[in-house]
């Protein structure tokens, strides 16, 4: 039933924005779209259905994470170091 939900909740998103979904694949764990879209739309869209499945979840099953426990402050925000600031050029003394 999850998972029909969120096929459905994807195909109105698309409709309700005038987004072409031009595939879609749902498995237990994860949703991928693809769309005849900017990357930016991309975004929106993935955030719009992990908003209004998130939501419909709660109301259904009283727990507040379909997709997950987001990241708390707490957490490594950068486990690969993409975004750290490079090492010092400037041997030690």
């Amino acid at each position: 039933m999850v998972r029909r939900t969120v096929v459905a909740a994807a195909h109105a998103i698309a409709e309700r924005n005038a987004v072409v979904l031009l595939r879609l694949e749902a498995s237990s764990d994860r949703v991928t779209a693809t769309l005849d879209a900017p990357r930016l739309a991309g975004i929106g869209f993935a955030a719009e259905l992990r908003r209004v499945t998130t939501e419909w979840y709660r109301h259904k099953s009283g727990r507040a994470h379909l997709w997950g426990e987001p990241q708390t402050e707490g957490d490594d925000e950068d486990p690969y170091g993409l975004f750290s600031p490079p090492p010092d050029p400037t041997p030690p003394a």
